[in-house]
């Protein structure tokens, strides 16, 4: 442990003799001045004049020497000798203590109670301060929520726009047209692969009629030519025939009349063939005819079944193109029921996170208001408490001055009676065990040397030791029975040592302990055999750190290793 942090004491001793100063040495008398000698006046009034300013003068200087220090006291207030020194009514001194007490406690408790409302103030205000943030962070959370909801309802009002469009859609219905049409046009087709394929086997039937009549026609005309031919040869022969026989015509011979026969018979084929050629003519013509309104029909049957082909055909693409778009339809409905399924869910969430906010942001409020109330609270009460603080400390104040001057008193009158007491004590020792050689007469000490009570190095008493201290205990008790009850004292055993460094063999290592248990053996020496209390005993090791003399020759070290008695306040 460093010297600073040691626990020591210190004591102040305060003596006065009776004219109020502590050193006992009188103060010296103001000189007079001397004036020069004047020179007589031309007129006895001066004389006068100037023996009453020195008679004057005289009875100040006395004056003053003979009451001066009661004139000061009475100018300055301060109590007389025998009043300040005036033993402390024990009743009186409590009373004080309590009072003192009281104050202090009235005090302690005032500035608890205003460091209490001072830390409730700073609570409510950090309460207050951090809530006006979180208000102004559930502001700003409000709004975002509303402008939250608000994108939700938007969203979700778009979503049943789209849904009822979705819903309100016509497609299924355009789908049955087309796939009701996609039948009829089927059957169309299929009636207009039917017709054109009997108007394809009517124009077949007929072409071939055609060109049987047209092969019979070729046949007639063929006959018809060879008539003509069998004409031209009966008319050939005829005539060489009438050239030849030179026949006449009104008696024609047998050939004549044979090739009259032929030529008869030939016409007769000829106007046959000639007849069946027209007929055949007629019925080629007729076929012909029947075969190009055969070809109309067929073209017609064939450009109504391409039509329904095509129409077929169309309906069949519209079908598709409507399936497709019903499919997407039908997925666009779940997705935008899914959509505004979660639209809806969206805006419920919203709302519900707003009106948390906004139910986060009036508790909020109502606990800034709670909080400046208490804040109110607050600043009244540290209002109270200061007022309460001014009262007690003025209180208190008061109560410590009280204690302090008694406090003074008592240990002015404790240092002055200890200090006569003590002067006493060292006064009767040096008269009855005499003076040594090492001792200091001037000091307000008893120095006894260790010499006379130990052995060089140890602590315990030797015969000689205790017979001093029998004496020194006989003054002793002696002396205090003139202490009076209500000063407190005790007898301090300081040990103190030289500079010499021990070998370290003994029983204590160092002077520290040496002196300490010199001290203590004196002091449990005075306890047990000579009967003094223990409360007025103290005993004190100094080692060699407070030497007398600081030399090191054998006188010097011999002063310096003593065992010193002194009573002092406690």
């Amino acid at each position: 442990m460093s010297a600073d942090e040691e626990d020591y004491e210190v004591h102040v001793f305060a003596t006065t003799d009776s004219d109020g100063y502590s050193d006992g040495i009188e103060p010296t008398p103001e000189e007079i001045p001397q004036h020069p000698p004047r020179k007589k006046a031309g007129s006895s009034g001066l004389i006068r004049i100037g023996l009453i300013a020195l008679l004057v003068l005289a009875a100040v200087f006395f004056g003053h020497r003979m009451w001066g220090t009661q004139i000061a006291r009475a100018y300055l207030n301060e109590p007389s000798p025998d009043e300040q020194f005036a033993a402390i009514d024990p009743l009186i001194y409590s009373e004080a203590v309590d009072v003192w007490s009281l104050a202090r406690a009235n005090l302690r408790a005032s500035q608890n109670a205003q460091t209490s409302a001072a830390k409730e103030t700073q609570s409510a205000q950090n309460q207050i301060s951090t809530l006006e943030k979180a208000l102004g962070l559930a502001g700003e959370a409000i709004d975002k929520s509303t402008e939250g909801l608000i994108s939700a309802r938007e969203t979700l009002t778009t979503a049943q726009e789209h849904t009822s469009k979705l819903a309100a859609s016509n497609l299924k219905a355009q789908l049955d047209a087309a796939s009701a049409q996609v039948v009829t046009d089927d059957a169309r087709q299929t009636k207009a692969d039917a017709n054109f394929a009997a108007a394809q086997s009517d124009s077949r039937s007929i072409e071939q009629t055609v060109e049987q009549l047209g092969k019979a026609t070729d046949a007639a005309k063929t006959a018809m030519h060879a008539s003509e031919a069998a004409v031209a040869a009966a008319t050939s022969a005829g005539e060489m025939i009438a050239r030849t026989e030179g026949e006449e015509a009104g008696n024609p011979s047998l050939l004549a009349r044979l090739t009259f026969n032929i030529f008869s018979e030939t016409q007769t084929q000829v106007s046959g063939a000639e007849r069946a050629f027209e007929a055949a003519s007629k019925a080629l013509a007729t076929g012909e005819s029947q075969l190009a309104e055969a070809s109309d029909i067929e073209a017609a049957r064939e450009a109504e079944r391409d039509g329904a082909r095509t129409a077929a055909a169309n309906a069949q693409v519209e079908k598709k193109r409507l399936q497709k778009l019903y499919q997407q339809l039908v997925l666009d409905r779940e997705a935008a029921q899914k959509t505004l399924v979660r639209a809806q869910s969206a805006e419920t969430a919203a709302a519900s996170d707003l009106d948390e906010k906004q139910s986060v942001k009036a508790l909020t409020q109502t606990q800034i208001a709670e909080a400046r109330d208490a804040l109110k609270a607050a600043n009244a009460k540290a209002s109270i408490a200061s007022d309460d603080i001014t009262t007690a400390q003025e209180h208190f104040d008061i109560a410590q001055a009280d204690l302090s001057a008694l406090r003074k008193k008592r240990a002015l009158r404790s240092a002055v009676i200890l200090a006569e007491v003590n002067s006493r004590f060292a006064d009767n020792l040096r008269t009855e065990i005499g003076l040594p050689a090492t001792a200091d007469p001037t000091s307000d000490r008893f120095a006894l040397s260790s010499e006379v009570l130990f052995q060089s190095g140890a602590a315990d008493l030797g015969a000689v030791g205790k017979g001093e201290l029998d004496k020194i205990a006989a003054i002793l008790i002696g002396v205090i029975k003139t202490i009076p009850e209500d000063v407190t004292w005790v007898l301090r055993v300081d040990g103190h040592t030289d500079n010499k460094p021990l070998t370290g063999n003994g029983a204590f290592t160092d002077n520290w302990q040496l002196s300490q248990a010199r001290a203590l053996a004196v002091v449990k020496y005075l306890i047990t055999k000579q009967g003094v209390a223990p409360t007025h005993l103290a005993a004190n090791g100094f080692g060699q750190y407070q030497p007398i003399r600081s030399g090191d020759g054998g006188l010097d070290l011999a002063i310096n290793r003593r065992i010193e008695l002194f009573i002092t306040p406690k």
